[in-house]
């Protein structure tokens, strides 16, 4: 097991610094306090958050050290409007959508922060950073909520295979986090990213399920993870040899966020590739996946994990273009008490269809869900170049309004891919922005790079697609015209029940990426009290109210600047 953190020093400097950047008194890293069973399940407030943050937890490879941390403001739906003028009675309501302003910070030894903003509703900004290895990212937001991805490449080293990543920054306010989809057989290597971004230390557990059933091994029963420190948990140090693997990450005293890498070295198991493992936060009854890989080249997995002490049926519904189906054979799947189970994609497969989405449901209770999939090379290639790891998340609802973030390049593709749920067709509506970057001698720098010998200007630019309707229960896939571009963001409408994620190909080096797109809803949910408890031998997790819309206080209003701490001036 391999646990590195930043010093106490660095960490107390990181804890003054954003609370005093941000202008939140005590928020996020004075105060225990919300904890999310489930942002997707969670009710829609009148009126939203006024301020809010995220991590970006892994971080960037040793071989290429730089990471893009993408930063959307995304526009507020019309239903929130409507709810805030209901909650105002007969107040009048000023029109318009205040900006949103944030700040990042990369946390190392030597702390380096970037400030966000204005940013008006619908636009994006990007920030590069230099992380290395051991770096990891906080996010803070003001007055406007900010959805937050990370994406960085690594470009093979000794012990750290080639692939491309992509992530969304998350809360880090679960007390229970579920991994699935690891695997420590053949080639592989799986890791456990935990991240404490609070002034307080924090305390876990790990316990690792396989087919075999449950394993708690006594070095993860009780970590401690330092204030403002990352560690990381290798897998195949107490699991190895196992296809099929989940982690229940389960927080005793303090806060953590946690996500998963999957890691995968063609000079063992003939796959190239590295791909950042999303944890959930709670069960659901219901997941839904716009994107099932298929081919003979592919070895995909959806894996299902019932955290129940009784024996649960999941029933599957495939999305076709066309609409809803069942695969022959596999309309259902039955998990056992606490049990694991593997559904391959290949059985999946309808009609040699290659668009593809999935719907499970639980007949009885709530179900973990996750899928991914291992690119295996073709038969008659000559190197690793086609091969690749990738893991990505389900949607525990459906939602109105998606919005999804990434970073684009010449000799790749970015494609959407939207399942509409409800019984009506849907009029799918993109409206795409992206960033594109010119020099004095106005040629363009699509990897938002300034040229050496010429001043760089970046400009944004805004589209609307309209790739027509999807029919009730049918999948669509948008392919994104990101020409010329650096840095992209999409908003996806068009129908009152919509799952959206996307994926990310290269032509040459395959290097895949999925991600999920972020609800609408999740961009709404206020601060809430942390419920205390405790465990057996254990501090008991406490938790206080945090009401952040009363603690945020204007700051900057004369020159939109966020509030400078003492002693910053001069530090980057």
């Amino acid at each position: 097991m391999n646990r590195r953190s930043t010093s106490v020093a660095s960490t107390l400097i990181v804890a003054l610094l954003v609370v005093l950047t941000l202008g939140v008194t005590g928020a996020p890293l004075a105060h225990l306090g919300p904890a999310l069973t489930d942002p997707s399940n969670a009710p829609v407030p009148g009126v939203p958050p006024s301020a809010g943050g995220s991590v970006c937890i892994t971080g960037a490879g040793g071989s290429d050290p730089v990471a893009d941390v993408l930063l959307f403001a995304p526009p507020l739906p019309s239903s929130l409007q409507s709810a805030a003028v209901a909650q105002a009675g007969a107040a009048v309501l000023d029109p318009e959508t205040p900006d949103a302003r944030g700040v990042v910070l990369a946390l190392r030894e030597d702390i380096e922060r970037s400030a966000i903003g204005p940013l008006a509703p619908g636009a994006l900004d990007r920030v590069r950073l230099d992380l290395g290895t051991d770096g990891w990212v906080w996010a803070g937001w003001a007055d406007h909520p900010l959805t937050v991805w990370q994406e960085w490449r690594t470009g093979g080293a000794p012990g750290e295979p080639r692939g491309a990543v992509a992530a969304r920054c998350v809360p880090s306010d679960a007390p229970r986090w579920t991994v699935l989809g690891l695997r420590t057989d053949g080639g592989n290597e799986s890791l456990l990213r935990i991240v404490n971004p609070y002034v307080a230390d924090a305390t876990f557990a790990v316990t690792l399920i396989t087919p075999d059933g449950p394993v708690d091994p006594i070095a993860l029963r009780n970590i401690s993870v330092l204030s403002g420190a990352r560690i990381t948990v290798r897998l195949n140090d107490h699991v190895p040899e196992q296809s099929d693997v989940a982690a229940v990450i389960t927080v005793g005293a303090g806060r953590v966020a946690v996500e998963g890498l999957q890691r995968a070295v063609s000079g063992v198991g003939g796959v190239e590739g590295v791909s950042v493992v999303p944890a959930a936060t709670a069960p659901s009854v219901t997941w839904t996946m716009p994107w099932v890989p298929l081919g003979a080249d592919v070895d995909g997995a959806i894996w299902v994990l019932n955290p129940e002490p009784r024996t649960v049926v999941v029933q599957l519904t495939l999305h076709t273009a066309q609409g809803t189906a069942v695969a022959e054979g596999l309309d259902s799947v039955e998990v056992g008490p606490g049990a694991l189970v593997r559904i391959g994609s290949s059985d999946l497969a309808l009609d040699g269809r290659r668009v593809l989405g999935v719907t499970l449901r639980s007949e009885t209770t709530g179900v973990f869900v996750a899928a991914g999939a291992q690119f295996l090379a073709a038969a008659d290639a000559a190197d690793a170049d086609s091969t690749g790891v990738v893991r990505y998340a389900a949607s525990p609802a459906a939602d109105p309004e998606w919005s999804i973030a990434g970073t684009s390049d010449p000799q790749r593709d970015t494609t959407l891919h939207v399942v509409n749920l409800a019984e009506t067709d849907a009029p799918l509506r993109v409206t795409l922005t992206t960033i594109r970057t010119a020099t004095a001698d106005g040629e363009a720098s699509a990897d938002g790079e300034a040229s050496t010998d010429a001043e760089a200007s970046e400009s944004s630019v805004t589209s609307v697609l309209e790739p027509g309707q999807l029919a009730p229960g049918g999948v669509a896939r948008i392919p994104l015209p990101l020409e010329g571009a650096g840095a992209w963001s999409a908003v996806v409408t068009g129908g009152p029940a919509l799952v959206v994620s996307r994926t990310t190909l290269g032509r040459e080096l395959l290097e895949p990426v999925a991600t999920d797109a972020v609800a609408s809803r999740t961009w709404l949910i206020p601060a809430r009290a942390l419920s205390g408890r405790s465990l057996d031998g254990w501090v008991a997790r406490l938790g206080t109210p945090a009401d952040l819309r009363r603690e945020v206080r204007a700051v900057g209003e004369d020159d939109d600047r966020l509030d400078e701490p003492p002693g910053a001036a001069g530090r980057p």
